[in-house]
């Protein structure tokens, strides 16, 4: 090739790259018209470019127009069959539109290009969980932690070990839930996975009594704190900690920051259980302040206890009054307060 051809080549690559590079800016401020535009134009001086072609599905989809951002998709691995991006982005689009058997085509395309990619082994463990195929998602599962090499893939490494753990932890396998999850937060050197050491301190309750899990609870203290994320379920554990050695104040406080996430997250994956905790701890400490609950609890230590069993809380049969309300304390409840304390949920609620 001569220098002239070496030149004109190079300059049709800086203009359909150029061209590109103005599309995201143009994306970025929210002209999509001017975006288009300019991957159209990019398109046309080069067919294969996988990333331009993802753009137009990302506008597409911004826009609502789902079968466009799939055809966009479609046609971005068509043009560059070794895009993995387009693989994935047309597998997470067909995910969101409850569309699961394509978006497991799509995933182990990702594997006939890449044979060990975690990410993608996670992803269709985590497809195949959605809709009900335990026993299938559990195999890539264990294939996804095998075969984890590459630091890409840390983030679906760990989740695949929270995976394993919530699959033995449904089956009653206690013991094997819990080492998958403490597999899980020996990797997790940043803290991004809040879930791990909610599960973890859950079955370790479960399976080895109160004393553990307060064990395992303190030590745990520390790195809890630096949890990132959404960690209401981890400031709850916090509050009940607080509350055990007698540090009402820190529980409080603990019961408010877990709280306020709940009040920014109202999806909140776990709100349901922390919510309830909160209230009852809460309602707990104040109505103890108070000297509502004092007497009663001092009087009968034995007779009114708490026994964890799968996610739920069984008091003697009796009904305590505190102020003008009655409690029932014979309610389902999350399981993991002190012997010796009292249960109380309002008997004309709904939570259970």
């Amino acid at each position: 090739m001569t220098a002239t051809k070496i030149k004109k080549v190079a300059k049709v690559e800086a203009d359909y790259k150029n061209l590109f590079i103005k599309a995201l800016k143009f994306y970025n401020k929210g002209k999509f018209d001017n975006a288009i535009r300019c991957c159209n134009k990019s398109l046309e001086i080069e067919p294969k470019q996988g990333e331009v072609y993802s753009l137009l599905a990302v506008i597409s989809k911004q826009c609502g127009k789902i079968g466009d951002a799939i055809y966009f998709l479609k046609k971005s691995v068509e043009e560059c069959p070794e895009y993995i991006e387009g693989y994935s982005n047309l597998a997470i689009l067909f995910n969101n539109c409850h569309m699961f058997d394509d978006a497991i085509i799509y995933f182990k395309k990702i594997l006939d290009i890449e044979p060990n990619n975690t990410y993608a082994m996670c992803q269709i463990a985590h497809t195949l969980n959605k809709i009900g195929k335990i026993d299938d998602s559990f195999d890539f599962y264990k294939n996804a932690v095998k075969s984890y090499s590459d630091e890409r893939f840390l983030q679906s490494y760990i989740e695949s070990y929270i995976s394993l753990g919530n699959i033995y932890s449904s089956k009653g396998k206690l013991k094997e839930s819990i080492e998958y999850y403490e597999k899980a937060i020996a990797n997790d050197n940043e803290n991004k996975f809040p879930e791990a050491y909610v599960n973890l301190l859950q079955n370790t309750l479960y399976k080895d009594g109160f004393e553990t899990w307060n064990n395992l609870l303190n030590s745990s203290i520390t790195k809890i704190k630096n949890i990132s994320g959404e960690k209401a379920d981890l400031l709850t554990s916090l509050a009940i900690a607080n509350w055990i050695e007698e540090k009402d104040d820190e529980s409080l406080k603990n019961i408010a920051e877990s709280k306020k996430i709940i009040e920014k997250n109202p999806n909140y994956k776990n709100f349901t259980y922390v919510n309830t905790y909160n209230n009852f701890l809460e309602m707990l400490i104040l109505s103890y302040k108070e000297n509502s609950v004092k007497s009663v609890v001092e009087s009968n230590p034995n007779e009114i206890y708490f026994i964890g069993d799968s996610h739920s809380l069984t008091c003697s049969n009796k009904v305590i009054d505190i102020g003008s309300k009655s409690y029932n304390c014979n309610t389902k409840f999350i399981s993991g307060c002190k012997i010796g304390s009292v249960a109380c949920v309002d008997v004309n609620s709904s939570i259970v």
